[in-house]
């Protein structure tokens, strides 16, 4: 998820190139900071998140303290505290007992217990060593200041603390894990396909980000690693009502403009159409400049076509089988890290899917056949 009214930032290169006012401090911390890591002994330690679930979390001891730097998978996970300080200097997160309970806590806990999560989904699913697939460390940055958005920042994620802006009361940023998996997945695409965050493409980015973060969702939650259900709404458990979402897969209109802070007015493209809900179909495109050509607006198109191709279901007269979680998974991977090129725009990530999927499952295979009808119901042709 990436605030337009916060930063400029090209997720193809990972790079910040301006800040314009509210965190600029802390994306220039993330960047450009010497990282305290620690030699000591691997520690099983426990924590609890924002939803009071118990976290097991591994840790490095030294010093007589416990730090979140998880050395165990191969590849380094670390957590940093940026202390909330104007003046932003991360250090290592870190606890004298090995009970992270504290609530200032939690947003720390759920930052490296999901890191963790989200990395064993793409290792055991996928493959795939760290974001850059040459086990590269992965970082998490909490207490980086009162905004309410998390990002992908070159060198790690930033997770903003939550909110009460515009009415809404947000809790930090880290405390849902379908968020953790899409910022990690625009990590993946900044070192594979390299989309362009601009237009069409910049908005298949989103999408992709989103579709992996749901699918890391009920991935971890039918394993039960937590009371919650799994569902294709994104980033809701940032919202302390309970009850609003930033975006829908399954039912983008659903999911108002007003939801998302840096849609506060309806966009009204260069044709002089109005749109005040997320679309569903390639008919209702936002054609304008804003949020760097509608990215995480028109994101939505190819949502509901991923919905549908996993799902299934009838959209606008098209019937839709769906081939399930895993296959998707499977076929969106392999184009993302491998068929996408940085200019790929929506009809482009059509064939790029088919190809895919005919190079997974065979030409004429079902899983081809409703690609084409997925991406056909969204009227993408």
């Amino acid at each position: 998820m990436l605030n337009r009214k916060i930063l400029t930032l090209t997720v193809t290169t990972g790079i910040i190139l301006s800040a314009l006012g509210g965190t600029p401090k802390a994306l220039a911390a993330s960047t450009t900071s010497k990282w305290e890591e620690v030699t000591g002994k691997y520690t099983k330690a426990k924590g609890i998140g924002h939803f009071g679930d118990t976290r097991i979390l591994h840790t490095t001891k030294a010093n007589n303290q416990y730090y979140l730097q998880d050395t165990t998978r191969g590849v380094k996970i670390v957590t940093y505290d940026g202390q909330n300080r104007d003046d932003i200097r991360p250090i290592l997160w870190r606890d004298t007992d090995k009970k992270f309970y504290d609530a200032k806590d939690a947003i720390a806990v759920d930052a490296h217990y999901y890191a963790g999560v989200v990395y064993d989904y793409f290792k055991e699913k996928h493959g795939r060593n760290s974001y850059d697939n040459k086990g590269g460390i992965i970082r998490s940055y909490v207490r980086m200041g009162d905004f309410a958005d998390a990002l992908w920042a070159g060198s790690g994620i930033l997770y903003g603390n939550g909110n009460s802006d515009d009415g809404i009361q947000t809790r930090g940023f880290s405390s849902a894990l379908d968020l953790v998996g899409h910022e990690f997945t625009h990590a993946i695409i900044s070192t594979s396909s390299k989309l362009i965050y601009k237009n069409e493409s910049g908005a298949l980015n989103e999408a992709i980000a989103d579709l992996f973060g749901t699918l890391i969702e009920h991935d971890s939650y039918n394993k039960k690693l937590t009371k919650k259900k799994a569902n294709w709404n994104f980033a809701e458990d940032v919202y302390v009502d309970g009850k609003t979402f930033l975006r829908s897969m399954n039912n983008p209109a659903s999911a108002p403009l007003s939801i998302n802070s840096g849609y506060r007015e309806p966009l009204i493209d260069s044709e002089g159409k109005i749109h005040t809900h997320y679309p569903d179909h390639y008919s209702k495109l936002y054609k304008g400049t804003e949020d760097h050509g509608g990215v995480h607006f028109n994101s939505s198109i190819i949502n509901k076509a991923s919905y549908l191709l996993s799902e299934g279901g009838t959209h606008y007269g098209v019937n839709v089988q769906g081939i399930g979680k895993e296959k998707v998974g499977k076929i969106y991977y392999l184009a993302a890290t491998e068929i996408f090129t940085e200019n790929t725009n929506f009809k482009d990530a059509r064939l790029g899917l088919e190809k895919a999927a005919k190079k997974l499952y065979g030409d004429n295979s079902k899983e081809v056949k409703q690609v084409q009808a997925a991406y056909n119901a969204v009227g993408i042709k």
